[in-house]
């Protein structure tokens, strides 16, 4: 049996099991003005970087996940089921499992991509 669910049941289902209402912590990130000085700085370089255009270029934008336990990521979907996800605050790179836990959603089956996908707005 399919169960099909709205796209606004599911949001308040996610935001309910997790304690997160992502609508307000996901931002796009499409250009390098749209970094802070301190991602700039400290994750690409501090200048305008070759690494941070060839990965917008080459996967897609990126997504801020805004205080999240007080911390804030930038996560990327690359090739097949590989991520980027730095932590902002130390420019260390996050397991996708890892990361999943900390969002609550390790334990719900509920990827990544369908978070973004659900919860973004173009």
């Amino acid at each position: 049996m399919k169960i099909l669910i709205t796209e606004n049941k599911f949001k308040n289902m996610v935001t309910k099991l997790t304690g997160y209402d992502f609508s307000n912590h996901i931002e796009m990130i499409t250009n390098w003005e749209e970094l802070d000085n301190y991602e700039k700085k400290y994750i690409f370089g501090g200048s305008k970087n070759i690494i941070f255009n060839k990965y917008l270029n080459h996967y897609g934008p990126m997504f801020r996940f805004s205080n999240i336990e007080g911390v804030d990521y930038l996560v990327q979907k690359q090739e097949g089921e590989i991520w980027f996800i730095v932590e902002t605050g130390t420019g260390f790179e996050i397991d996708y499992s890892d990361f999943l836990r900390s969002l609550n959603l390790y334990s719900l089956g509920i990827s990544l991509k369908k978070i973004i996908d659900e919860f973004v707005e173009e």
